[in-house]
C-alpha cells in the first residue's frame, strides 16, 4: 500500500478556494494554496484555522488530526 501523501494545488484563495483547500487537507492531501495576493492567502489560512478550531471545540475531529492538517 502506498502511504505517500498526494499533493494538490488550489488556485485562488477566495471562498471556494479555501473550502476546497480545507476539504482536501482533511482528507490527507498536502495542499498548496496559490493566489496573486499574499494577504488573501494569509486571510484564508486564518479562516481555515478558525474552522478547524471550531470543529475541534465541538469534538468533530480529534486534536491529533487537527495538528496534522494545520502543519504547513
Amino acid at each position: 500500500m502506498n502511504t505517500t501523501k498526494q499533493k494538490i494545488a488550489i488556485i485562488g484563495a477566495g471562498t471556494m478556494g479555501l473550502g476546497i483547500t480545507q476539504l482536501f487537507a482533511q482528507n490527507g492531501f498536502i495542499v498548496k494554496l496559490i493566489d496573486s495576493n499574499e494577504q488573501v492567502i494569509q486571510a484564508a489560512k486564518g479562516k481555515i484555522e478558525d474552522e478547524l478550531s471550531l470543529l475541534r471545540k465541538y469534538e468533530f475531529i480529534p486534536l491529533s488530526e487537527m495538528d496534522s492538517w494545520s502543519s504547513g
